[in-house]
C-alpha cells in the first residue's frame, strides 16, 4: 500500500482502511517501528483482504422479520457478496424464528458471534441462552460474547454486573458439552474507557473484545 499524508479534511475512510492495512500487516523487522512522518510516502506489501476472509465479520442482527435485516434472501447474498464468514448477533429466548435463520445462514457458511444477553437478563439468563445454543444451533455459533458496552450502562455496578454476568457465561459455557469448546469473548467496553477499572478477567474468556472506532483515521 502506498500511504501518503493527508490532511483531516481529505482523508476518506476508504484511504484510511487501506493504509491502516498496509501498514498492520506489513512484515518489520525487530525495532523497525517508527512514528509516521508528515510528508513522507510509504511503501510496504501486505496480504488481499480476499485472504483474510476468515478474520472478517459484520454484525448482523438476526431477531427480526422486519425492516432492513428481515429482508433474508437480499442479507444472505449480500453477505455471500462481501466474502465473510461470521456475522455478530444478540440472541435472545423464545424467537424460534431467529433459531432458524441462524441455522439457515450456518448451512450458508456464516456462522455467529453470539452477543449473550447483558445484566438485566431481558434476553435470557446466561445459563439460559447457553442451554438454547446447546439444543437448538451448537453448530452455527462461531463464538459467545459477553455484555456489549456495559461500562456505557450508567448504572454506578457496571463493574460487578458485567463480572457477574460474564461468570455465570464462562462457568455454563464450559460446563455443557455442546459448547465447551466454542470460544468465550470477553465483554466489550465503549468509548476508550473502563478498562483499568474491570480489570484483568482473563480467567472467565477465551477472548478479549475491544471495540474500536477510529472516526474516520
Amino acid at each position: 500500500a502506498d500511504i501518503a499524508p493527508q490532511s483531516r479534511a481529505g482523508l476518506s475512510r476508504r484511504s484510511s482502511l487501506a493504509g491502516a492495512a498496509g501498514l498492520a500487516l506489513a512484515p518489520m523487522a525487530p525495532g523497525a517501528l517508527r512514528p509516521i512522518e508528515v510528508g513522507r510516502t510509504y511503501r510496504s506489501s501486505g496480504r488481499s483482504l480476499t485472504g483474510l476472509t476468515s478474520l472478517m465479520g459484520v454484525t448482523c442482527p438476526t431477531s427480526t422479520a422486519n425492516g432492513p435485516y428481515g429482508q433474508r434472501d437480499q442479507v444472505l447474498a449480500a453477505l455471500k457478496t462481501l466474502g465473510v464468514t461470521f456475522i455478530r448477533s444478540r440472541i435472545f429466548m423464545g424467537n424460534k424464528g431467529q433459531i432458524t435463520w441462524t441455522n439457515q445462514l450456518a448451512a450458508n457458511g456464516f456462522k455467529t458471534n453470539a452477543v449473550m444477553g447483558d445484566p438485566t437478563f431481558k434476553a435470557g439468563t446466561p445459563e439460559q441462552l447457553v442451554s438454547l445454543i446447546a439444543t437448538s444451533f451448537p453448530n452455527a455459533v462461531h463464538s459467545m460474547e459477553g455484555a456489549n458496552e456495559w461500562n456505557l450502562s450508567g448504572r454506578p455496578n457496571w463493574i460487578s454486573e458485567v463480572v457477574n454476568h460474564q461468570t455465570r457465561l464462562w462457568n455454563a459455557a464450559k460446563s455443557t458439552a455442546a459448547t465447551r469448546n466454542i470460544p468465550v469473548a470477553g465483554p466489550a467496553l465503549g468509548m476508550r474507557k473502563g478498562y483499568d477499572e474491570l480489570g484483568n478477567r482473563s480467567s472467565i474468556m477465551d477472548w478479549g473484545t475491544f471495540h474500536l472506532y477510529t472516526g474516520g483515521f
